[in-house]
């Protein structure tokens, strides 16, 4: 019930904010938010895995700071991909990526809004690193 309700206040709070950023090319013409679909494709695909056929998927790209010390450096941006919050976890993530995402890239463009949520989720990561050592998830880039 609370993920409906949080689905419901995010539903509303996407249609507030395109109304408020209706973005359109210099033709008139809406853009296409090209960048949070890529992205959506980026994390959706390797959730969709972890979820069904590769459920160790998770475990090998998880954030974790024993992993990290060793050298597997890699895991503070492969952890944006996969979701540590099970399915209900990872719909209202993705559902969240998609809200967020289009705001954004319709505020600040493509390649700002790239550049914001890669750098917001690295350094998320890095603070996981401390107060929870080991997860995964791309809500720390909202």
């Amino acid at each position: 019930m609370t993920a409906l309700a949080y689905l419901v206040v995010l539903a509303a709070a996407v249609r507030a904010g395109l109304g408020l950023v209706a973005g359109r090319g210099s033709d008139g013409r809406r853009r296409a938010p090209v960048a949070t679909v890529t992205a959506l494709v980026v994390v959706g695909v390797p959730t969709l895995l972890q979820l069904t056929v590769a459920p160790a998927l998770l475990g090998q790209l998880e954030r974790d700071r024993a992993a990290v010390a060793d050298g597997q450096v890699w895991r503070l941006v492969t952890s944006l991909v996969v979701q540590n919050g099970g399915v209900a976890g990872s719909v209202f993530n993705l559902a969240a990526l998609a809200v967020v995402g289009v705001v954004a890239e319709r505020v600040w463009g493509a390649k700002r809004w790239v550049v914001v949520a890669l750098a917001a989720g690295v350094l998320a990561q890095l603070w996981g690193l401390v107060v929870q050592p080991v997860g995964a998830g791309n809500s720390v880039c909202r």
